[in-house]
């Protein structure tokens, strides 16, 4: 009984020991993810309630190559918080989901369950900022493609033809529709 009382105490002690190294050990944000799949990053500003779409690759690379590089540490479980700034949802080429992060400021990351402090450099929060009003100024501040809750797809596009119960659509350019394929035909029931 007493021998296992101190194996038990030896596990949770070591248990409390990895749980502190990986509390305080720097965490990599999109670790997994490299720019040349990422189809289009969908901002969403939780402050304004504003939402776009960065498609441009010159603005994806520059998104991810900054959250790439940033150093980062756990400061706090973040499962059940509302509120946060910018939202941002990482999708690959096919429009499938790859990461979802929250930028809350220039130092401060959320990506669950975690909330993350940034210890070297900056995140791309101004750059975020410049974006969203930049898409406001163009008058394109929507998502214009995306997911169902049924994991149907959707997106906006202009009706080329019609024939019958078929429909020829052009995707906005801003889709991954228009980015991977073109035209798109359409069976209305």
């Amino acid at each position: 009984m007493k021998a296992a009382c101190i194996v038990l105490s030896i596990i949770l002690i070591l248990c409390a020991v990895g749980v502190g190294f990986y509390h305080l050990a720097p965490a990599s944000i999109l670790k997994d993810v490299s720019a040349e799949e990422v189809g289009c990053i969908v901002v969403f500003n939780g402050s304004t309630g504003a939402r776009f779409t960065v498609a441009a690759d010159g603005e994806i690379h520059t998104i991810v190559q900054n959250l790439q590089g940033i150093t980062a540490k756990r400061d706090g479980l973040s499962a059940h918080v509302d509120g946060f700034v910018y939202q941002l949802t990482v999708m690959d080429q096919r429009g499938d989901v790859l990461e979802t992060v929250t930028v809350n400021g220039p130092h401060a990351l959320q990506q669950d369950p975690f909330f993350y402090k940034v210890t070297a450099g900056e995140t791309c929060y101004a750059y975020l900022q410049h974006l969203e009003t930049a898409h406001a100024n163009s008058g394109d501040s929507g998502l214009h493609s995306g997911y169902l809750t049924n994991g149907d797809r959707w997106f906006e596009g202009t009706v080329k033809s019609v024939r019958g119960s078929s429909m020829q659509v052009i995707p906005r350019a801003d889709t991954w529709e228009a980015q991977n394929g073109g035209d798109a035909g359409i069976t209305v029931t």
